[in-house]
């Protein structure tokens, strides 16, 4: 059972009053709010936001959807010719090709994101690494997971764990460029790609002066302002499915300008003589991680630290986690399977709220 590279844990958001495309609230004195969606980095990016303007709808409107979509693509289609694994001739596709030691110019999204994920990689002691990158593919879910797997031997593991390690990645930020300190290195940011996306966008809207909206790929979060109702947005986080345990009850949580971001070891994974191999990996071991903590939410204010947080913590596991999470007065919720001795009585599931994560949703009820 192998799912694509790119899912991950869903988070749905309560808009149930929107249309597919978009919809104009009555009367000449409310907002107008319009929805936005399409394809992107396979999974699909949704955009909420509202304003009060004149009624113009043309694209030379810089406020008017028609308009939006059109910088949304052009944003998106620009971030994944930089960072996509899955286009051959992307810069990031490139720079893993990149069999040498001097120093290769990237664009400036490429070089800041991969900034931020070092920042990550020093917060959390290298639970974040996107070097994995060989590793990821060694164990089938890097961009050729269509072939036959073969699982990897300790040999193959330890190979490859040569070549992990974001001290082995130097960065030249006068001349934009980064350099491998081994020929092999290559990296992989899915992990994070979708969160900086986020960001790209909500700073567009920012941009246009639009105070409120929401903006979401493949269920990483960002909301500013107020909904339709003139609530916080809402956003509902999904429990595992019932393979893992009980999933009776989704956690709702209000956004005021935050992001929010979650990762699963549930939802891309295979199953082999009785053993489940998910596509989280633990750096320091090179192998897929494998305890209790089956998915974790970060919340932020930008998208692309909750992003990578998320899965930092997901590596991490709760233990560990919960202690650097309030040490770093991060916002976190795990969430654990608990599985029962008699195998005949379902599993339950339990969250466990860093001490932020409780003091903000206590702040906003």
């Amino acid at each position: 059972h192998l799912q694509q590279p790119w899912l991950r844990v869903g988070i749905a958001i309560i808009v149930s009053t929107l249309s597919l495309a978009f919809f104009l609230t009555q009367g000449q004195n409310f907002p107008k709010v319009f929805k936005l969606s399409g394809a992107t980095m396979g999974t699909e990016y949704r955009v909420v936001y509202r304003y009060q303007s004149p009624s113009s709808s043309s694209p030379q409107n810089r406020k008017s959807p028609s308009y939006i979509r059109q910088r949304i693509t052009a944003i998106l289609q620009e971030l994944n010719q930089q960072v996509s694994t899955y286009i051959p001739d992307s810069q990031i596709s490139q720079f893993n090709r990149w069999h040498s030691t001097e120093p290769f110019v990237v664009s400036f999204n490429f070089f800041h994101i991969l900034q931020q994920a070092k920042d990550i990689f020093t917060i959390t002691g290298g639970a974040f690494d996107p070097t994995v990158a060989p590793l990821i593919n060694l164990w089938g879910f890097g961009e050729a997971s269509d072939t036959e797997l073969v699982l990897p031997s300790d040999s193959d593991i330890t190979k490859q764990m040569d070549s992990v390690g974001f001290e082995l990645i130097t960065f030249h930020e006068q001349t934009m460029s980064i350099q491998k300190n081994k020929p092999s290195v290559a990296v992989n940011l899915s992990s994070i790609a979708k969160g900086y996306g986020v960001d790209l966008i909500a700073r567009f809207l920012d941009e246009l002066a639009i105070d409120d909206y929401l903006v979401e790929i493949g269920g990483e979060v960002r909301a500013k302002g107020k909904n339709a109702q003139e609530q916080y947005w809402q956003i509902a986080i999904e429990s595992p499915n019932s393979e893992w345990g009980d999933v009776s009850a989704s956690t709702v949580v209000p956004l005021n300008h935050q992001s929010v971001a979650t990762s699963g070891s549930y939802r891309n994974y295979f199953d082999r003589d009785g053993r489940r191999y998910s596509h989280i990996i633990e750096p320091k071991s090179g192998y897929p991680v494998n305890h209790s903590t089956v998915s974790v939410t970060v919340m932020a204010d930008e998208c692309v630290v909750a992003d990578g947080l998320a899965t930092a913590f997901l590596v991490l596991g709760v233990e560990e986690g919960l202690k650097l999470a309030d040490q770093r007065e991060l916002k976190v919720l795990f969430t654990q399977v608990s599985r029962h001795q008699d195998p005949g009585v379902m599993n339950k599931l339990v969250t466990t709220p860093s001490r932020h994560w409780s003091a903000y949703i206590a702040a906003l009820n």
